[in-house]
């Protein structure tokens, strides 16, 4: 990436996704700050945050964005962003191949996002039900992969274990974003 940027809390997506956007403009587009008033956040009530588009909640497993393919689509068109994503939720009935496309990925101009539940991943269960983002960098290995963890708790690379990693997507309901430039 030609620029890691760190999320405020509850932007772990949208600091990824204005990532990919800066890698495929070499500026930035549209900030985290700009997709978190566009599209909402959910946050606890003791919690502040410099943007207006927000609710509260005491359910941890509403926290932060609630989006998907389509809506970030419909944003990429109407900013005149050219990429499109698409989105593989995680399902334990089926092989899903995506890891194995991974290694091609940055030939092929495509990025992932993978989202899953932080605490299920990181062992903090305290956060068991926050879900969280990642975006994939390299393969390790067989069973290992290297991403960025825009935090913003702890944020840099991070090999992570790739059967731990899918674990945790299932556990919380994630799933992968790829994205395309077109």
């Amino acid at each position: 990436m030609k620029k890691y940027i760190v999320a405020h809390n509850y932007m772990c997506f949208l600091a990824l996704v204005e990532m990919i956007i800066y890698e495929t403009y070499d500026y930035t587009v549209i900030s985290q700050f700009d997709m978190a008033e566009l599209f909402g956040l959910t946050i606890p009530f003791e919690t502040s945050i410099p943007i207006r588009n927000f609710r509260n909640s005491s359910n941890q497993r509403e926290y932060g964005l609630h989006i998907n393919e389509e809506l970030l689509n419909d944003m990429f068109k109407t900013k005149g962003i050219r990429l499109r994503t698409t989105y593989f939720k995680e399902n334990p009935f089926e092989y899903n191949e995506i890891d194995e496309y991974c290694a091609s990925t940055f030939v092929n101009n495509k990025h992932l996002i993978y989202t899953f539940g932080y605490g299920y991943l990181f062992k903090d269960i305290e956060k068991l039900d926050l879900g969280h983002a990642v975006l994939f960098e390299a393969t390790v290995s067989d069973s290992l992969i290297k991403v960025y963890d825009p935090g913003p708790l702890n944020p840099g690379i991070k090999v992570i274990n790739r059967v731990d990693l899918h674990e945790a997507m299932l556990k919380r309901g994630g799933g992968i974003y790829v994205f395309d430039s077109i």
